[in-house]
């Protein structure tokens, strides 16, 4: 949904920076996104269960817990990754429209990293419940 909202913005100001912002997420938003679903996919098929604490502690491999970590870093827009640039295209180009919206976009855009990194801490650490099946990899 965030990233769809950065490019509604970006289309909304109307400038060529705006659009730009909004060509680029639209392209990160196409990789990314159908990959963590694919990620939540296997949780769900593992655990039957979307819940964070049902499925804690569910990544066993290294490689599975690396992947899970690229991916959200990719989806928080962490550098050298694309959805970074366009959110920082992003928030130019509104700032040259409305000044007053740093004050929105800049805990919008922390709030959103946190939950990234909450997400990843609660998938990888902690133990495993006992009713669950062992699921190494992604």
């Amino acid at each position: 949904m965030v990233h769809i909202g950065v490019v509604t913005v970006g289309v909304v100001v109307g400038s060529e920076l705006g659009y730009l912002c909004g060509y680029l997420m639209v392209i990160a938003h196409g990789v990314c996104s159908p990959l963590l679903f694919g990620v939540a996919y296997r949780f769900y098929q593992g655990r039957h269960s979307r819940l964070l604490t049902a499925n804690r502690g569910r990544l066993a491999t290294p490689l599975a817990a690396l992947t899970l970590f690229l991916l959200l870093a990719v989806n928080m827009g962490a550098p050298p990754f694309l959805n970074l640039w366009s959110e920082v295209l992003m928030f130019c180009s509104l700032l040259a429209y409305a000044v007053h919206a740093g004050w929105v976009l800049l805990p919008a855009a922390l709030l959103a990293a946190l939950y990234n990194l909450h997400l990843y801490v609660r998938l990888t650490h902690g133990k495993e419940s006992a009713a669950a099946a062992p699921w190494g990899e992604l």
